[in-house]
């Protein structure tokens, strides 16, 4: 908006469960103060169908090579009724490409209390590659108690980043020691190439393994390709998605292939489609979907969605109806909520619930 005044919106879809685990969608809306050069105040909201609402803020202060911050989070409601959580650190810009941090952070929640402390390095090896370290130490207990769990977490992160080739990965080790060890290896990484002025190629792999007193207690591996063609009136992007999930003794896999397009058919009229056709142990589903959207005035927008799916994994309907309303920035970010009238929701290829509870929904729109 200004120099000193960001206005700020974000927004994350789950698209694709993992067997019980919550529904993390999330939208939130904040705005970034900057009244000098060296302070700076934050604040954002948010709400999510299964988190709820959410409110935090920040504040940082910078003295030459410095900058002291500080955040804090607050959950009013279910499933962390009560967690309130702080963060406060210094950050240090040792030379142009160095810089090493420390932070404490504590949270308290109706369950008990928790405090680690984190210190990390950051180092710019060259203009498009950088390397940061993470070791972090805590211990949880009930209040008033000692602590029952302590824990160790230590993690990698690379970056490269150039005008054609982006490429990002991560990996962290946690271990639990307290009544029933637990030991965690996580790693994440991706990537993007410009293959063309108007086509992109990127992909994804998120994978962790669990055990618990030495024994496998959970395994993921997700995976995913795609492909994003952008033109003046429209764009397609074809994607695949390999997901393969134990748990519980229960193993779960998933292949899933989409057709997403989006066509700008008059300046107030745009008709969105979309096609999935999933293979699991319980068959084969296919999906499909059609979205008018009419502008009514400056950004403000109208659409509907139908759709339909071949057979119905959680039991529920064949078909969905949903409306939505929201509002367009600048052809680059929307932003809108809606609601299904009936049948399942999301994709409907995999537990596309028909309940009440995940009626209403969020969607954003980032073009980049």
């Amino acid at each position: 908006m200004t120099d000193w005044l960001q206005l700020r919106a974000g927004y994350r879809q789950r698209l694709v469960p993992h067997g019980v685990d919550l529904n993390d969608t999330f939208a939130s809306l904040g705005v970034d103060v900057k009244p000098s050069d060296s302070l700076e105040l934050s604040l954002r909201g948010g709400w999510g169908p299964a988190i709820g609402p959410l409110v935090w803020g920040g504040v940082s202060y910078s003295r030459e090579r410095e900058t002291w911050y500080g955040y804090q989070a607050l959950d009013v409601d279910a499933p962390s009724t009560g967690d309130r959580r702080l963060v406060a650190g210094v950050r240090q810009q040792v030379d142009a490409n160095t810089a090493v941090f420390a932070e404490d952070v504590s949270a308290t929640d109706v369950d008990g209390l928790r405090l680690a402390r984190a210190v990390g390095v950051s180092q710019r090896l060259s203009d498009a590659f950088t390397v940061t370290g993470r070791y972090e130490h805590g211990a949880r207990s009930t209040v008033g108690a000692a602590p029952d769990v302590v824990r160790n977490a230590g993690g990698i992160t690379f970056a490269w980043d150039t005008e054609r080739v982006k490429l990002f990965g991560r990996g962290e080790v946690r271990a639990e020691e307290g009544a029933v060890p637990l030991t965690q290896w996580l790693a994440t990484g991706g990537g993007e190439v410009k293959l063309h002025r108007d086509v992109t190629g990127s992909a994804r792999v998120i994978f962790s393994h669990a055990t618990r007193l030495g024994r496998l207690e959970s395994r993921l591996v997700d995976a995913s390709v795609a492909l994003a063609w952008r033109f003046a009136v429209g764009a397609v992007v074809a994607r695949y998605t390999w997901q393969q999930e134990l748990r519980g003794g229960n193993e779960r896999r998933l292949h899933l292939v989409s057709l997403l397009t989006a066509f700008k058919v008059t300046g107030r009229f745009t008709l969105g489609a979309g096609g999935h056709l999933a293979g699991t142990a319980e068959g084969v589903v296919l999906s499909a979907s059609l979205r008018p959207a009419v502008r009514i005035i400056a950004g403000l927008e109208l659409a509907a969605e139908g759709a339909l799916r071949t057979s119905s994994p959680d039991g529920g309907s064949l078909s969905s109806l949903r409306g939505e309303v929201g509002y367009r920035f600048d052809q680059r970010f929307y932003v809108g909520a809606g609601y299904t009238a009936f049948g399942f929701s999301g994709t409907g290829i995999d537990n596309g619930s028909t309940g009440s509870r995940d009626r209403i929904y969020l969607r954003t729109e980032v073009a980049y």
